[in-house]
């Protein structure tokens, strides 16, 4: 099984690994392919999600859009992290914690943990309509600063 989001054109960051730019990531999801990949692997979600990922997806009346909300964040802080590809066993090192409000927090395990240890306060947050889910993983910039 490959992961909805894998574009071997695009791998990773359009950013360069050595940029001291601040980590950004973005992915979007076709709620109609989540609901394919759902209808057929749904037995298999252990593979990709943590238990608490899982009950999550299946904590609702369209788990479809929920596993499209995880696979999008899981793509964007990918992507933050800068690099080339990790598989199925990275995508199981990032914990995706839905929270309020369309916003999401993640964990990071093993040798992907260190990271972010060093970068500014990182925030998650994700839309939906009826065809898409976008998650966006980007620098949560105080009220006082401009961009």
């Amino acid at each position: 099984m490959r992961p909805l989001t894998n574009n071997k054109k695009f791998p990773g960051s359009a950013r360069p690994k050595n940029s001291n730019l601040p980590p950004l990531g973005i992915d979007l999801i076709e709620i109609k392919k989540a609901k394919s990949f759902y209808a057929a692997n749904q037995r298999y979600l252990g593979s990709f999600f943590s238990d608490r990922e899982i009950r999550y997806i299946r904590g609702g009346k369209r788990p479809y859009v929920k596993l499209a909300v995880l696979l999008a964040a899981k793509e964007a802080v990918f992507k933050a992290m800068r690099k080339d590809w990790m598989g199925t066993e990275g995508f199981r090192k990032i914990n995706i914690v839905p929270a309020g409000c369309k916003n999401f927090t993640f964990r990071l395990k093993g040798d992907f943990s260190e990271i972010f240890l060093n970068e500014a306060k990182l925030k998650g947050s994700f839309s939906e309509n009826k065809d898409y889910v976008v998650a966006r993983l980007s620098v949560a910039l105080g009220l006082d600063r401009k961009i």
